[in-house]
């Protein structure tokens, strides 16, 4: 049950970066508001998020929310408006059901329970065959209404297994870490773990990105639409799986080498080819930052390393920066095309190397002081 809770989930977060930018780039507003659904979404994924963390939901309230969020889906795919007016009722209702699932886990989810890497892959591949192709999605967006009433369903079916107390919080590392990935404001005093930070920002942009960028690459390569998002799909999930045989302390080496890999692959040439190698060793990055966090190894202090080391800026501040950041890119394509990619990859990859370069230092004047 927990499995099929989490893919569910998991293909509901990749699903919206997919099926919305799809319907985004399709019938969203043009100009610096490119990207304001997915913004919005993003935004009120936090809120809900937030609200269902402060209090205890029982488990008929949380039947009742995913009840409501299956009667609004199948509203919106029978009486079929617009695609424009699809897409803006369809943010709200997304960012809600996606709440609800990460409660649904939450509350399935057992004291030592694996990482979520099955999971997570199981729900890229459902979003990828559901929404990996734009164009039906933007030609149908009713089907894709229809599609979240029947997740909700199965997600109710599911939360049956769920104990009827209520539990408090959200999903740890494993979702909502991975979509509103901030740090406080005391972790970005840990220079040495910027490029994990730098490798899980990267996801925002990136996959705001990625239906415009797919649908450029597809004409510039040949490739279809689908068959590169299952490869960036694929570039942000495996390292997550290989990253339990490798030592910890190299994630942020690693971070580091792809991010910059990343900014001379998009500046060596305004192509397509270019533009696509630096997104995929992007999501290469985010994989091993992700990785890196579901690591089970225990400090000293008695937690373990997810807890210990995952972003915690805090749900609310989170939802408004990672909105304000997909405005920000929005506005940037839409001035400067896919040539943005470049400023974003560059910030990233100075991002990384900053902190890269301040850990170095540090080692440096550590060893002085030793050998003095």
């Amino acid at each position: 049950m927990l499995l099929a809770a989490r893919t569910l989930a998991w293909a509901l977060l990749i699903g919206g970066w997919l099926g919305l930018g799809a319907l985004t780039q399709a019938h969203g507003p043009a100009g610096w508001g490119a990207l304001a659904p997915l913004a919005a979404w993003l935004l009120l994924l936090g809120l809900a998020a937030k609200a269902l963390a402060e209090q205890a939901l029982s488990r008929r309230a949380l039947q009742l929310g995913l009840l409501l969020c299956a009667l609004a889906a199948a509203s919106i795919a029978a009486t079929a408006p617009s695609g424009a007016a699809t897409l803006w009722l369809l943010v709200p209702v997304w960012a809600g059901l996606l709440a609800l699932a990460s409660r649904c886990v939450r509350a399935l989810r057992q004291v030592g329970a694996a990482p979520p890497r099955l999971a997570a892959s199981l729900g890229a591949l459902l979003a990828l065959a559901c929404a990996g192709d734009p164009f039906p999605l933007a030609a149908h967006p009713q089907q894709v209404a229809a599609a979240l009433a029947l997740v909700a369903l199965l997600l109710l079916a599911l939360s049956h297994q769920a104990p009827h107390t209520g539990l408090q919080g959200g999903c740890r590392a494993g979702l909502f870490d991975c979509a509103l990935a901030w740090p406080s404001a005391a972790q970005w005093r840990d220079t040495a773990r910027w490029p994990l930070w730098a490798g899980l920002l990267g996801m925002l942009p990136m996959m705001a990105a990625l239906p415009l960028m797919s649908s450029w690459c597809a004409t510039a390569t040949g490739l279809a639409p689908q068959a590169l998002a299952g490869l960036h799909l694929a570039a942000m999930l495996l390292p997550a799986w290989a990253w339990r045989w490798l030592p910890p302390k190299a994630a942020a080496p690693a971070c580091t080498a792809l991010l910059v890999g990343a900014a001379c692959a998009t500046w060596a040439s305004p192509g397509a080819v270019a533009v696509l190698a630096g997104m995929l060793l992007q999501a290469a990055a985010w994989g091993v930052a992700w990785g890196a966090l579901l690591r089970r190894q225990t400090p000293s202090h008695g937690t373990t390393a997810s807890e210990a080391h995952r972003p915690g800026g805090g749900v609310g501040a989170s939802a408004g920066l990672s909105a304000a950041t997909v405005l920000a890119l929005g506005a940037l394509l839409g001035v400067a095309g896919p040539a943005a990619w470049q400023g974003v990859s560059l910030a990233l990859a100075a991002l990384a190397s900053a902190g890269a370069a301040h850990r170095a230092m540090s080692r440096t004047r550590t060893l002085k002081d030793v050998t003095q």
